[in-house]
Protein backbone atom coordinates (compact mmCIF):
# COMPACT_ATOMS: atom_id res chain seq x y z
CA UNK A 1 0.00 0.00 0.00
CA UNK A 2 1.45 3.02 -1.11
CA UNK A 3 0.24 5.13 2.04
CA UNK A 4 1.46 3.06 4.49
CA UNK A 5 4.92 3.10 2.30
CA UNK A 6 5.02 7.24 2.29
CA UNK A 7 3.94 7.44 6.03
CA UNK A 8 6.96 5.66 6.91
CA UNK A 9 9.38 7.28 5.14
CA UNK A 10 7.77 10.51 7.03
CA UNK A 11 8.31 8.87 10.04
CA UNK A 12 11.88 8.15 9.57
CA UNK A 13 12.21 12.10 8.97
CA UNK A 14 10.60 13.46 11.89
CA UNK A 15 12.18 10.85 14.12
CA UNK A 16 15.78 12.86 12.84
CA UNK A 17 13.77 16.32 13.45
CA UNK A 18 12.80 15.09 17.10
CA UNK A 19 9.46 16.44 16.95
CA UNK A 20 7.09 14.33 19.08
CA UNK A 21 3.24 15.86 18.09
CA UNK A 22 4.23 15.05 14.57
CA UNK A 23 5.61 11.96 14.76
CA UNK A 24 2.14 11.06 16.83
CA UNK A 25 0.06 12.75 14.30
CA UNK A 26 1.87 10.52 11.86
CA UNK A 27 1.84 7.22 13.93
CA UNK A 28 -1.89 7.91 14.06
CA UNK A 29 -2.68 7.91 10.26
CA UNK A 30 -0.43 4.92 9.47
CA UNK A 31 -2.32 3.12 12.29
CA UNK A 32 -5.40 4.31 10.30
CA UNK A 33 -4.16 2.96 7.47
CA UNK A 34 -3.23 -0.12 8.80
CA UNK A 35 -6.85 0.02 9.82
CA UNK A 36 -8.29 0.13 6.45
CA UNK A 37 -6.00 -2.83 5.19
CA UNK A 38 -7.39 -4.68 7.88
CA UNK A 39 -4.13 -5.49 9.44
CA UNK A 40 -4.90 -5.00 13.34
CA UNK A 41 -1.30 -6.75 14.62
CA UNK A 42 0.22 -3.86 12.66
CA UNK A 43 -2.38 -1.09 13.62
CA UNK A 44 -1.99 -1.95 17.63
CA UNK A 45 1.85 -0.99 18.31
CA UNK A 46 1.48 2.37 16.55
CA UNK A 47 -2.30 2.78 18.64
CA UNK A 48 -0.54 2.12 21.58
CA UNK A 49 2.29 4.76 21.14
CA UNK A 50 -0.07 7.37 20.51
CA UNK A 51 -2.18 6.68 23.73
CA UNK A 52 0.64 6.75 25.46
CA UNK A 53 1.42 10.07 24.58
CA UNK A 54 -2.04 11.50 24.86
CA UNK A 55 -1.81 10.60 28.18
CA UNK A 56 1.47 12.13 28.98
CA UNK A 57 0.89 15.02 27.91
CA UNK A 58 -3.09 15.01 29.64
CA UNK A 59 -4.65 14.84 26.54
CA UNK A 60 -7.65 13.59 27.75
CA UNK A 61 -10.25 13.91 24.67
CA UNK A 62 -7.40 12.15 22.26
CA UNK A 63 -7.31 9.42 25.11
CA UNK A 64 -10.65 8.76 24.85
CA UNK A 65 -10.17 8.22 21.04
CA UNK A 66 -7.08 6.37 21.65
CA UNK A 67 -8.81 3.63 23.49
CA UNK A 68 -12.00 3.41 21.66
CA UNK A 69 -9.74 3.04 18.58
CA UNK A 70 -7.90 0.38 20.98
CA UNK A 71 -10.72 -1.61 21.66
CA UNK A 72 -12.07 -1.87 18.32
CA UNK A 73 -8.89 -3.39 16.92
CA UNK A 74 -8.80 -6.11 19.46
CA UNK A 75 -12.66 -6.63 18.83
CA UNK A 76 -11.89 -7.00 15.27
CA UNK A 77 -9.23 -9.51 16.59
CA UNK A 78 -11.59 -11.59 18.37
CA UNK A 79 -9.86 -10.66 21.68
CA UNK A 80 -13.30 -9.51 23.79
CA UNK A 81 -11.13 -9.44 27.20
CA UNK A 82 -8.29 -6.63 26.01
CA UNK A 83 -10.97 -4.69 23.98
CA UNK A 84 -13.20 -4.23 27.43
CA UNK A 85 -10.03 -3.42 28.70
CA UNK A 86 -9.68 -0.04 26.71
CA UNK A 87 -13.36 0.12 26.17
CA UNK A 88 -13.52 0.60 30.07
CA UNK A 89 -11.24 2.65 30.37
CA UNK A 90 -12.94 4.96 27.97
CA UNK A 91 -16.17 4.81 29.91
CA UNK A 92 -14.42 6.27 32.41
CA UNK A 93 -13.10 9.07 30.66
CA UNK A 94 -16.77 9.80 29.70
CA UNK A 95 -17.61 10.07 33.00
CA UNK A 96 -15.15 12.05 34.11
CA UNK A 97 -16.45 14.69 31.75
CA UNK A 98 -15.21 14.02 28.02
CA UNK A 99 -17.44 14.95 25.30
CA UNK A 100 -17.58 13.81 21.86
CA UNK A 101 -20.88 11.85 20.95
CA UNK A 102 -19.26 10.47 17.24
CA UNK A 103 -16.79 8.67 19.34
CA UNK A 104 -19.25 7.40 22.23
CA UNK A 105 -21.95 6.58 19.53
CA UNK A 106 -18.88 4.08 18.65
CA UNK A 107 -18.25 3.03 21.81
CA UNK A 108 -21.49 1.86 22.84
CA UNK A 109 -22.30 -0.15 20.02
CA UNK A 110 -19.48 -1.74 20.23
CA UNK A 111 -19.86 -2.38 24.05
CA UNK A 112 -23.64 -4.34 23.06
CA UNK A 113 -21.88 -5.97 20.34
CA UNK A 114 -19.34 -7.92 22.71
CA UNK A 115 -22.30 -8.48 25.18
CA UNK A 116 -24.45 -9.58 22.45
CA UNK A 117 -21.97 -11.89 21.73
CA UNK A 118 -21.62 -13.16 24.98
CA UNK A 119 -25.25 -13.63 25.15
CA UNK A 120 -25.66 -10.92 28.17
CA UNK A 121 -28.37 -9.51 26.18
CA UNK A 122 -29.62 -7.17 28.76
CA UNK A 123 -26.15 -5.65 29.53
CA UNK A 124 -26.15 -5.36 25.22
CA UNK A 125 -29.28 -3.93 25.19
CA UNK A 126 -28.28 -0.95 28.05
CA UNK A 127 -25.36 0.60 25.87
CA UNK A 128 -27.49 0.22 22.84
CA UNK A 129 -29.86 2.26 24.78
CA UNK A 130 -26.91 4.77 25.31
CA UNK A 131 -26.78 5.04 21.56
CA UNK A 132 -30.23 6.03 21.04
CA UNK A 133 -30.18 9.73 21.84
CA UNK A 134 -26.63 10.08 20.33
CA UNK A 135 -28.40 8.43 16.48
CA UNK A 136 -31.61 10.87 17.10
CA UNK A 137 -29.54 14.14 17.62
CA UNK A 138 -27.12 13.22 14.56
CA UNK A 139 -30.17 11.82 12.39
CA UNK A 140 -27.69 9.87 10.18
CA UNK A 141 -28.74 7.47 7.61
CA UNK A 142 -25.62 5.53 7.66
CA UNK A 143 -25.50 5.83 11.47
CA UNK A 144 -29.19 4.50 11.90
CA UNK A 145 -28.23 1.25 9.24
CA UNK A 146 -25.14 0.67 11.60
CA UNK A 147 -27.14 0.97 14.81
CA UNK A 148 -29.65 -1.49 13.15
CA UNK A 149 -27.04 -3.90 12.59
CA UNK A 150 -25.49 -3.96 15.53
CA UNK A 151 -28.10 -3.43 17.45
CA UNK A 152 -31.04 -5.79 16.23
CA UNK A 153 -29.86 -9.21 17.51
CA UNK A 154 -29.82 -7.71 21.33
CA UNK A 155 -33.82 -7.15 20.76
CA UNK A 156 -34.83 -10.27 18.96
CA UNK A 157 -35.55 -12.55 22.23
CA UNK A 158 -37.98 -9.15 23.10
CA UNK A 159 -40.09 -8.30 19.82
CA UNK A 160 -40.95 -8.64 16.46
CA UNK A 161 -37.30 -7.62 14.34
CA UNK A 162 -38.58 -9.10 10.26
CA UNK A 163 -38.13 -5.53 9.29
CA UNK A 164 -35.13 -4.96 10.99
CA UNK A 165 -34.09 -8.34 9.68
CA UNK A 166 -35.03 -7.21 6.40
CA UNK A 167 -33.46 -4.02 6.36
CA UNK A 168 -30.11 -5.98 7.25
CA UNK A 169 -30.41 -8.39 4.54
CA UNK A 170 -30.46 -5.12 2.45
CA UNK A 171 -27.65 -3.25 3.51
CA UNK A 172 -25.56 -6.29 3.43
CA UNK A 173 -26.40 -6.58 -0.46
CA UNK A 174 -25.56 -2.89 -0.77
CA UNK A 175 -22.56 -2.89 1.58
CA UNK A 176 -21.05 -6.34 -0.35
CA UNK A 177 -21.91 -4.64 -3.67
CA UNK A 178 -20.27 -1.38 -2.90
CA UNK A 179 -16.92 -3.89 -1.67
CA UNK A 180 -17.68 -2.52 1.96
CA UNK A 181 -16.81 -5.83 2.91
CA UNK A 182 -16.19 -4.65 6.86
CA UNK A 183 -19.29 -3.53 6.82
CA UNK A 184 -20.60 -6.27 4.66
CA UNK A 185 -18.86 -8.77 7.29
CA UNK A 186 -21.05 -7.65 10.39
CA UNK A 187 -24.49 -7.19 8.44
CA UNK A 188 -24.33 -10.76 7.72
CA UNK A 189 -22.91 -12.05 10.80
CA UNK A 190 -25.99 -9.97 12.42
CA UNK A 191 -28.09 -12.05 10.34
CA UNK A 192 -26.76 -14.96 11.48
CA UNK A 193 -26.83 -13.83 14.95
CA UNK A 194 -30.37 -13.37 15.06
CA UNK A 195 -31.36 -16.79 13.46
CA UNK A 196 -29.17 -18.33 15.82
CA UNK A 197 -30.95 -16.68 19.10
CA UNK A 198 -34.25 -17.68 17.23
CA UNK A 199 -33.01 -21.20 16.78
CA UNK A 200 -33.52 -21.02 13.29
CA UNK A 201 -30.60 -23.28 12.39
CA UNK A 202 -31.65 -23.50 8.45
Amino acid sequence: NKAAKYYLEAIKIIERMNDSAQLIGNMGNLANVYDEMDDEHKAIPLKKLSLGYFERKKDSGSAFIGNVSLGTSYSNLGNADSALYFYNRSLKLLDAGIHNPSIAFILYNNLGDIYTTRKELAKARFYFELSKPILNEFNSESQNHIFTIYSTPAYSMERDVSKDFAAIRQYAAAYLKSNDLSNGRKALHSLYQIAAFKGDDK
